[in-house]
């Protein structure tokens, strides 16, 4: 009103506020057309593939989904390994409860490969999903004939490491979220008192 322009940052916040108050609809069914496309997506065969392997490679949160897969890994083995069960076929029920295709696929070419003639351990150096440690571990209770104690002793070590990591996680998330609302509600507020600072700026 009194004939200046307002400053940009002002003048973005208003807009955008406009903009989404004119077009709260479209920009709903737009993010629920998306997040449908997302899952429909995600449930072809390329798709799923993809996905999981964005989700490995995530920081933090792909570190802990490999370390998931260890522990599930290992304790499904040495349940079935001590239940009596064929280590190729063990190696089959781990493939498919693992909850994701890229490990799937890693596990089934492990199969191949002990079913071709190498050892157990051997194939678990090709990835990038067993640490060295956890090989070593593995290759020694094969040899010393109880693979599914070792394994156990891995399980029960990467359920600890998974509880530590998630609570590092969840204590990382909580100062990021506070940060980034704060952020949020500084700018709205700068938006807002600018105009008047310049206002009386001027006087």
């Amino acid at each position: 009103s009194s004939g200046n322009e307002l400053p940009e940052l002002t003048q973005f916040v208003m807009n955008a506020s406009d903009y989404f108050v004119e077009n709260w609809i479209l920009i709903i069914g737009g993010l629920v057309a998306f997040v449908i496309s997302i899952v429909f997506w995600k449930k072809t065969k390329n798709g799923r593939m993809i996905f999981d392997h964005l989700l490995l490679t995530i920081p933090v949160i792909g570190a802990v989904m490999k370390k998931i897969a260890i522990g599930r890994f290992c304790n499904t083995m040495s349940s079935m390994l001590r239940s009596g069960v064929n280590l190729l076929e063990a190696l089959v029920t781990c493939a498919h409860s693992s909850g994701n295709k890229v490990i799937e696929k890693f596990i089934l070419g492990i199969r191949s490969s002990v079913e071709s003639g190498e050892k157990f351990s051997q194939p678990l150096r090709k990835g990038d999903l067993f640490p060295e440690m956890v090989v070593s571990m593995i290759a020694v209770g094969e040899e010393s004939g109880q693979i599914d104690e070792m394994l156990e002793k891995i399980s029960e070590f990467y359920d600890e490491e998974v509880d530590l990591a998630i609570k590092a996680m969840l204590t990382l998330i909580e100062p990021i979220l506070i940060v980034g609302i704060g952020g949020i509600i500084a700018v709205i507020v700068l938006a807002m008192y600018l105009p008047m600072f310049e206002m009386a700026g001027n006087i």
